[in-house]
């Protein structure tokens, strides 16, 4: 074999699993914008746009309920044919991946109707599902975003998805949490809750969105498959602290 055609061989080894990768990250943001925007339009031809949470547009009518499981269902498996840098954010991912097909499922109760166990279910999985994601956003990755410039273009400095990715992770971790106690505090959803849930999965998709972004200026994923920056593997110990260091915003990312 010619040395031309190892290079070719090479190179279609690191660009092809890159290709993977960024098209399951803008799918999963994709899906996300379309999960928002797709359920009110369609609702609008059956009743009302606006329900009293988005998990209600699955009981307005069966075509609806249709892609409201199946854009759960594509982003479950997004998210599970996904791999992280390291088998802790992998396991993160997965878990995510499974509490979507709970989501999906367990449908919510209907407007005015009592909880039922499903009810809850369905509930206990959103929280969970976002709080999944937001521990994968706010996990300490420094050795990558140290291949990110400190200056350079605003959207592509390493500040600005550092930011991004906070911000993202406590709508997550708010915006569930919020609603659910909301629900049962005032002992019906109401059009509050509808706007807090679009907060949470539009913050979702943008995670996404950034995350594509920074592995596309840094391009970690080419170099870590080419074994020039190894993958991150965050010890145990240091894991709930980095999260909750990152979460309040008293510990830096790009720190070495």
């Amino acid at each position: 074999m010619s040395a031309r055609e190892e290079n070719s061989e090479l190179e279609t080894k690191t660009v092809q699993p890159v290709k993977t990768f960024f098209m399951l990250r803008r799918l999963v943001w994709v899906l996300g914008i379309v999960f928002v925007a797709l359920l009110p339009v369609l609702s609008c031809f059956d009743s009302v746009c606006v329900k009293s949470s988005y998990s209600a547009y699955y009981h307005v009518n069966d075509g609806i309920r249709n892609v409201f499981v199946g854009l759960l269902f594509a982003v479950s498996a997004c998210l599970f044919s996904y791999k992280g840098f390291d088998k802790v954010e992998d396991t993160w991912l997965d878990a995510a991946s499974v509490f979507a097909v709970f989501i999906a499922l367990c449908p919510t109760r209907m407007d005015g109707a009592p909880s039922t166990v499903l009810s809850t279910v369905h509930n206990g999985a959103a929280v969970l599902f976002f709080v999944c994601i937001a521990v994968v956003a706010l996990r300490p990755q420094r050795h990558l975003l140290n291949l990110v410039p400190e200056s350079g273009k605003l959207f592509e400095r390493r500040q600005f998805f550092i930011t991004s990715y906070r911000v993202a992770a406590r709508v997550m971790l708010a915006g569930p949490i919020a609603a659910v106690v909301l629900t049962y505090a005032l002992g019906r959803e109401t059009f509050v809750i509808w706007g807090v849930e679009l907060l949470v999965i539009v913050a979702f998709s943008y995670y996404w969105s950034v995350k594509n972004k920074e592995l596309a200026v840094s391009r970690a994923d080419e170099q870590v498959i080419d074994h020039k920056v190894p993958p991150s593997q965050p010890k145990a110990r240091g894991e709930i602290r980095g999260v909750a260091g990152e979460l309040l915003g008293i510990r830096k990312l790009s720190a070495s």
